[in-house]
């Protein structure tokens, strides 16, 4: 199956490496600065192991650090983000944005991620490295919600409805077709359940992300039915472009 345009490649960061390479030349003075004591106290036994053992120990944690680094290295890979989904091209695996039910930044938002967790629909858990650029993460999920949002709009159409954990976690996609009463959000063609109450779609005002930082929805009512803060704008990613479908965004 074809993945699409290439959009994109992203290899380990060099910010990385950098970081490895400072402390290892740190620890490498270390060992040439107790070689010229060692030498000093050449006479006192006792004293030149002392700095023989902290040489050793500088020299044993530069290798560990570089065998670190080239294992994550080999870990992260080299990712090419296409239109469609994302390639390791050393392991040559690949994954389907339709086939990813549910994805995780570490911590909250795409913006500070440090890892990005998902699961397939064959229940397989994968995880992007922090060694990845921010801007990787953020192509993975604005392409994932273009996908599913087509997805999520045909299955609307044809009756189908969702549901959006509201929960304080760090999911930022995790959507499901069978609505239980564990989901306090329900999506639909006619309107929105939240909290066990109905609201159809005509009778709801508009949906707004505001400057102090509150995803908000109001009713024709002046009644503000939703409101989540700014941290978890980044989970309610897909469920704010399905609202475009069906709500105007507040302007001013």
């Amino acid at each position: 199956m074809e993945m699409g345009i290439l959009k994109n490649t992203f290899k380990m960061r060099r910010d990385v490496l950098v970081l490895y390479a400072f402390f290892s030349v740190i620890l490498l003075l270390l060992c040439l600065v107790c070689q010229y004591i060692k030498a000093f106290f050449s006479t006192y036994p006792s004293i030149s192991f002392m700095f023989l053992f902290v040489q050793l120990v500088s020299i044993g944690l530069i290798v560990a650090m570089w065998y670190i680094a080239v294992r994550q290295h080999q870990k992260t890979g080299v990712f090419e983000f296409y239109e469609l989904g994302i390639k390791n091209s050393k392991t040559e695996e690949t994954y389907f944005y339709h086939d990813i039910i549910n994805y995780s930044f570490i911590p909250q938002t795409n913006k500070q991620a440090k890892a990005l967790v998902f699961e397939t629909d064959q229940h397989e858990q994968v995880i992007l490295s922090a060694m990845l650029p921010p801007q990787a993460f953020e192509l993975f999920q604005e392409d994932h919600t273009a996908v599913w949002k087509s997805f999520v709009q045909e299955e609307l159409e044809n009756g189908e409805m969702f549901s959006v954990d509201l929960y304080e976690d760090v999911t930022s996609f995790k959507m499901s077709l069978t609505p239980t009463q564990e989901h306090e959000l329900v999506i639909s063609k006619e309107g929105i359940v939240l909290h066990d109450v109905f609201y159809e779609w005509n009778a709801l005002n508009w949906y707004d992300v505001s400057w102090h930082g509150m995803l908000a929805i109001q009713t024709k009512e002046y009644k503000v039915i939703f409101l989540e803060p700014m941290t978890s704008i980044s989970r309610y990613f897909l469920f704010i472009s399905i609202l475009d479908e069906f709500l105007p965004s507040k302007v001013g």
